[in-house]
């Protein structure tokens, strides 16, 4: 019920349900960590209130993007971030009688060894010790706000799709080739005094496909060995006041001791606020501060590490990191790059009579991909009983075989026999409305605007 709840209620209900449980989590989390630091770092039982109340808003959103596995997967991360500091809430106000004295047996000293930081001389992970988790990842990096399970969380396996895969962008797959061209000569690029490290800075509306962009380009990167870490602004906001600094440091450094590597951070927005905006707090310009000397000191470290930043809202970043970074702006598809999507993701089911891809293209004008996705997914899911009707099988008792039925169905998909009339098509999209655009298109021309004064 979670994906047609989210699809026929509509693009705007759904943003604005999105943006109003947004809204509702960071406030519960906010009111958290200043109960918190008015309390001098002590917990109370309204601050472990206040964080299940958090989880329990992240439960819902979880629940409202199971259709997006990205989403889907941040929240519950969101989620459970919040659950831990119930349970570290609870543990403090009433923590729990230590074990009886016992001699440890051989495998509970290795479950021990697993969680305790392996030390390169001494002093803590931070001032140069080792940290290793249970599954053998290690890093210097780690901290007891920021822990060596939260580092390795930010490292991805490679994308499934390349920038072979990206329809359309042309201008912006140059850009990037251009940088992966530039890898292949690190001793010229040298010699010429040119720094190794890159940095991209991606913009546009919802859904027009710069994560997409992004992974491809980095599933390319990977083929030449370099490492992905990737967070999410949202993620590092959402950390107690004064953890989200060590998390913007942690993740630069750890960039610069695992070239080559590719960091990307998703939301920039909420990392490197615009510290003009009169309503920012405080501690969110002390986090623009330690992200923009994070940045600079992966700038002159002078790694073969890439930077990527990306942002619906740039307009909201600090004009000081804007200065540092190449921009991207990502568009809509335009109609030849419409077009081109639906010949690629409706190569089995042939438009009727004299309806083509270029008439889709031509109806689905102010469409993301995002918007096509729902649309697409809508018109094959109307097409499946359809087709499993007209080439039903029945057995020997009159019943519908369906073994039978989803083998003669799936023939004649694949012979061509499948037909999307005019009609589907234009029903199908009276059902699935594209998400408004008219203020995020304003405040990007704004920005532009702004830009080339």
């Amino acid at each position: 019920m979670a994906n047609s709840y989210r699809y026929y209620i509509g693009s705007n209900s759904y943003n604005d349900l999105m943006n109003d449980k947004t809204r509702q989590y960071q406030n519960l989390v906010r009111r958290a960590e200043i109960l918190n630091r008015d309390n001098g770092g002590k917990a109370t039982k309204e601050e472990g209130r206040l964080y299940r109340e958090a989880a329990a808003v992240c439960e819902e959103i979880v629940n409202l993007n199971r259709s997006n596995r990205s989403t889907e997967e941040r929240w519950r991360m969101l989620q459970r971030d919040c659950e831990a500091e119930v349970d570290r809430i609870v543990n403090e106000l009433a923590p729990p009688a230590p074990p009886a004295t016992q001699a440890a047996g051989p495998a509970q000293a290795a479950a021990n060894a697993a969680t305790i930081p392996v030390r390169a001389g001494s002093g803590s992970a931070a001032a140069g010790g080792v940290s290793k988790t249970a599954s053998g990842f290690t890093t210097k990096n780690a901290s007891k706000d920021v822990p060596a399970d939260t580092i390795e969380k930010w490292y991805k396996n490679k994308p499934g799709h390349s920038l072979q895969d990206v329809i359309g962008m042309d201008d912006q797959k140059n850009m990037l080739c251009q940088a992966i061209n530039d890898m292949n000569w690190e001793l010229t690029g040298s010699a010429l005094g040119l720094s190794p490290f890159h940095s991209f800075f991606f913009y546009g509306p919802p859904g027009c496909g710069k994560s997409y962009l992004i992974e491809a380009f980095t599933a390319d990167m990977m083929e030449k060995g370099f490492k992905f870490l990737q967070l999410t602004g949202s993620e590092i906001h959402a950390s107690l006041v004064g953890v989200a600094e060590k998390t913007v440091q942690a993740a630069f450094a750890e960039a610069i001791d695992n070239e080559p590597c590719i960091l990307y951070i998703d939301e920039i927005d909420n990392v490197c606020v615009n510290r003009d905006n009169p309503h920012i707090e405080g501690h969110e310009k002390r986090l623009t501060v330690a992200f923009l000397e994070a940045y600079n000191m992966l700038k002159t470290a002078r790694k073969r590490v890439v930077f990527v930043g990306a942002t619906n809202h740039p307009e909201m970043v600090d004009e000081a990191m804007l200065d540092r970074i190449t921009l991207i702006r990502v568009p809509l598809p335009d109609v030849k790059v419409r077009e081109s999507y639906f010949e690629r993701n409706f190569s089995e089911v042939h438009p009727q009579g004299d309806f083509t891809y270029g008439d889709m293209a031509s109806l689905t004008d102010n469409y993301s991909f995002r918007d096509l996705d729902h649309l697409k997914d809508g018109i094959l899911r109307k097409l499946l009983p359809q087709i499993t009707e007209e080439y039903r099988v029945l057995d020997a008792g009159g019943e519908v075989n369906i073994k039978s039925t989803d083998a003669a169905a799936s023939d004649a998909i694949n012979e061509g026999k499948v037909i999307l009339t005019k009609e589907m098509f234009e029903e199908t999209r009276a059902m699935f409305h594209p998400s408004s655009k008219v203020n995020i298109r304003a405040a990007l021309e704004q920005f532009e605007a702004r830009r080339d004064m």
